[in-house]
């Protein structure tokens, strides 16, 4: 679960979607990385424990 949720902020936080971040995970394909992405992300919009640790994680990513 580490490498989805890293993925999808990856994702979320640079803007960026499919071959790009794929890049950046070894190679991993477009389709690949939008799967993982969209996976997560709908685990985080039913999970508020999920929701909560990814907002902690922003946090402490910029800061805030």
């Amino acid at each position: 679960m580490t490498r989805e949720i890293t993925i999808y902020l990856a994702g979320d936080l640079s803007g960026e979607s499919g071959k790009e971040p794929g890049m950046l995970f070894g190679g991993v394909s477009g389709a690949a990385i939008t799967a993982r992405y969209n996976h997560i992300a709908g685990k985080i919009a039913r999970n508020k424990r999920l929701r909560g640790q990814i907002i902690k994680l922003r946090k402490r990513l910029f800061n805030i």
